[in-house]
Formats: C-alpha cells, structure tokens, sequence
C-alpha cells in the first residue's frame, strides 16, 4: 500500500468517524458540504482522496479543527 492511499484511507475514516460522532447521516453531510453523497461515501471509504477544498468544506460542516482531524489522523496511524 503507497503512503498515499494510507492517507487517503485514514482521511475517510476520520470524516466518517466525526461525522458518525455528530449523529449526522451521509446524505445530510453531503447536503451541508453541497457534495453529493456519492462523492462523500468514496471518500469515507477511502476510494477517492478530497481535494483541501473539500477537506475545509467538510471539516468546517463537522465543526473540527485541523489540529483535532490530525490528532484523529495520528490516532489512527499508531494502531
């Protein structure tokens, strides 16, 4: 596995991690992010890497902070 797709993956995992933490659905978050919710699901399952225009987009509907998305990122990446 490239050390892109590892990131890639644990991108999706840690939107999807918060988002679940917000009780929000994917339909929901795609509809505040004006993404579709094909789109979010491909990066949440790691198939697709968001652009950083995406990635503000999403984190800022998720009210997290970049420090807390990469401690989330950290987390991951030591298990």
């Amino acid at each position: 596995m490239t050390s892109r797709t590892f990131l890639t993956r644990q991108t999706g995992a840690a939107v999807a991690r918060f988002r679940r933490q917000r009780d929000l659905s994917q339909t929901m978050l795609a509809d505040m992010t004006h993404m579709t919710k094909g789109q979010l699901r491909s990066y949440e399952t790691g198939r697709l890497c968001p652009s950083l225009f995406c990635l503000v987009k999403l984190l800022g509907a998720l009210e997290v902070s970049w420090q807390q998305f990469g401690q989330a990122i950290a987390k991951d990446d030591q298990r």
